[in-house]
C-alpha cells in the first residue's frame, strides 16, 4: 500500500499455524499474526483483529480479494473528505474465479430493472470486504458473533447511532471482489469488464495472483453447478459461476429486460457458483423459491438429472 503508516493484523483459525508467518525467517514489525485454534465466526475474527490493532483506522483486507496499492490512501481520503466515521465502496469490480468473467457493479447508478430497485439500500450498506472506519467506534460498535450479515448489522447500528457513513464509487479499479463458491453471497454486475480493461487498471499488476487464490480456495471442493433441486423440481440456469453480468445477458435476449430478470432469478435459485455445503458452514437453513416460481420455471428433477454436481 502507498499509504506510509500501515499495520497488518492477521487472524488465523486454521488447525496449524501458518508456516510463512511462523517461520524464524519472517520478521516484520508491521505484521501482527494471531493464531487461535477453534471455530470463530467472521464477526468474532474481526473483533479480535480490531482489539489487536494499534492504529486509529481499521481497514478490512479480506484474504480472497485484491486491493490495489492506492486502495488504503483512496479510502482514507474519502473518509476525511466526507468528515465521516465509516466509509465503504458503493461501486466495485467483481471477478468470478470459476468462469473468468469480470464485471462492474455500481449501486449508485441504479438497478438495471425496476423490480430490483428495492435492493439498492442493501447493496449500499453491506459487503464488508470494503469497510474502513475509525477505531474509536469500538468496542461500542462491535461485530455480531455471526458469519452471515455481520457487515449489514454493524452498518445499521452505526448509522442508527448517528455516525456518518460515506460511500466511494470505485470506477478506476482499486479493489477486485472475487467469487469462488465459498462466499457468503454471489454477485451481479450491470456491465461486463474485459480482461484488457482490468489489466490497464491499478489492479493490473496484481492479476497474476488470481490463479493462486483460486487454487488456495479450491482445496478439493467442488463448486455446485446444478444444485437447484427443491423436492421434485429443479431450477436450472445457463449462467455458470457466481457472477451474473446483466448487460451481456440482456444482449443475448435482444434487449428483453423482463426476460433477463427471469434469467437472473433462475440463476439465483439454481445455486450455480455456490457451494452446497456453504449453508451448513454458516449454520443457515437453505431457502427455497416461492412455489409459484417453481411451478412456472422449475423442471422435473428426475428429468433434469437430479441435480448432478458440476466441477
Amino acid at each position: 500500500q502507498t499509504h506510509p503508516h500501515t499495520e497488518l493484523v492477521v487472524v488465523d483459525t486454521g488447525p496449524t499455524p501458518s508456516a510463512f508467518f511462523s517461520s524464524a525467517e519472517f520478521e516484520d514489525r508491521r505484521v501482527k499474526y494471531i493464531h487461535q485454534v477453534g471455530h470463530m465466526t467472521i464477526g468474532e475474527k474481526r473483533n479480535v483483529a480490531i482489539a489487536a490493532a494499534s492504529g486509529d483506522f481499521i481497514c478490512h483486507f479480506d484474504d480472497d480479494d485484491l486491493y490495489a496499492p492506492s486502495y488504503l490512501a483512496t479510502m482514507l481520503a474519502a473518509l476525511d473528505d466526507a468528515g465521516a466515521d465509516f466509509v465503504k465502496l458503493s461501486a466495485w469490480f467483481v471477478h468470478d474465479l470459476q468462469t473468468g468473467a469480470t464485471g462492474h457493479f455500481d449501486a449508485e447508478a441504479g438497478m438495471p430493472h425496476p423490480s430490483l430497485a428495492p435492493l439498492t439500500e442493501q447493496f449500499l450498506y453491506t459487503y464488508g470486504f470494503s469497510f474502513l472506519y475509525r477505531r474509536k467506534l469500538f468496542p461500542a460498535f462491535s461485530f455480531a458473533a455471526t458469519s452471515w450479515g455481520e457487515d449489514q448489522d454493524i452498518l445499521k447500528r452505526v448509522r442508527g447511532g448517528g455516525r456518518r457513513v460515506a460511500l466511494h464509487r470505485d470506477r478506476t479499479g482499486i479493489c477486485l471482489h472475487n467469487q469462488h463458491g465459498e462466499n457468503c453471497s454471489r454477485s451481479f454486475a450491470q456491465t461486463t469488464v474485459t480482461l484488457d480493461a482490468l489489466r490497464a487498471s491499478p489492479l493490473g499488476p496484481l492479476l497474476p495472483a488470481l490463479p493462486l487464490i483460486g487454487r488456495a480456495l479450491a482445496g478439493g471442493r467442488r463448486v455446485e453447478g446444478e444444485s437447484g433441486v427443491y423436492g421434485d423440481k429443479e431450477v436450472r440456469s445457463e449462467n455458470a459461476g457466481g457472477l451474473f453480468c446483466w448487460d451481456s445477458q440482456l444482449a443475448a435476449r435482444r434487449g428483453d429486460g423482463d426476460g433477463t430478470l427471469t434469467a437472473f432469478t433462475e440463476w439465483l435459485w439454481s445455486g450455480n457458483g455456490f457451494s452446497k455445503a456453504r449453508y451448513d458452514k454458516l449454520g443457515l437453513a437453505r431457502p427455497a423459491p416461492p412455489q409459484q416460481f417453481l411451478e412456472r420455471n422449475g423442471s422435473s428433477a428426475a428429468a433434469a438429472g437430479g441435480g448432478t454436481a458440476a466441477a
